[in-house]
């Protein structure tokens, strides 16, 4: 997805791809894969993660329209990552 100059307002995508990438961090902090970036500690809350994840995966499917296929795959392999961690890290609280 192309930027922007410098002096034209960002698009709604480009806005939505950045909200993206906010989610996504917030999914792996609350998965505990990351440190939360205001305490510095390991959190995990996987409720809170699936949430954030499911929001990940909804802004990819309004991104879609707006994407050439690199950056259609590179976006989908990172939701599809977001949910193998989860599945993983999900399994091993349950057992």
């Amino acid at each position: 997805m192309a930027e922007t100059a410098p002096d034209t307002p960002p698009s709604v995508y480009v806005t939505v791809a950045h909200l993206f990438e906010t989610i996504s961090d917030v999914a792996y902090q609350k998965m505990g894969l990351r440190r939360d970036p205001y305490t510095g500690k390991i959190v995990r809350e996987l409720d809170e993660a699936r949430t954030a994840i499911d929001l990940a995966a909804h802004l990819a499917e309004v991104l879609d329209p707006s994407l050439d296929s690199d950056d259609r795959r590179t976006l989908q392999g990172m939701v599809r990552d977001l949910k193998m961690n989860y599945v993983r890290l999900r399994k091993d609280a349950d057992a």
